[in-house]
């Protein structure tokens, strides 16, 4: 049996309005083994999830984790902020925002939200998997 190879990927991102074009940026230089449309999906989530950082946490930086573990993928993204409302409601047509959660619902095979250390202090993440069920940390998303 293959053994399965995992690479961490970390990257500090400056919470501004152009986060979500440097995550997708730093997401496109990394080498994938993965079908196109599930790299896509990646980077649509986490571009939605950076953006929702830096909108509500109003920190200095986003901290985003990327897992490649063939045939897993795994984002976390992370901020100060106090924590994530895991409400998923549809928007109205008209709202300019609202649609990121049910986004990540449609699309991540599972999600969650936790809190983690990252340098030294603790941090408010959620994070979303593709091919979830052969990665570690990710949990199967029940009916």
């Amino acid at each position: 049996m293959a053994q399965t190879l995992e690479a961490m990927h970390r990257f500090d991102i400056e919470a501004t309005d152009l986060a979500a074009r440097r995550v997708r940026r730093e997401l496109e230089a990394l080498d994938y083994e993965f079908p196109a449309e599930t790299v896509e999906l990646l980077k649509l989530v986490a571009t939605e999830l950076v953006t929702n950082a830096v909108r509500h946490a109003r920190t200095e930086k986003v901290v985003v984790f990327v897992r490649v573990g063939a045939p897993s993928l795994l984002v976390k993204v992370c901020d100060r902020g106090p924590g994530v409302d895991t409400h998923v409601h549809e928007a109205d047509l008209l709202d300019e925002g609202g649609r990121g959660l049910f986004l990540v619902e449609a699309v991540a095979e599972s999600w969650g939200t936790s809190r983690v250390q990252v340098d030294g202090a603790e941090w408010a993440c959620v994070w979303a998997c593709f091919g979830a069920e052969r990665l570690p940390g990710c949990v199967q998303r029940t009916a």
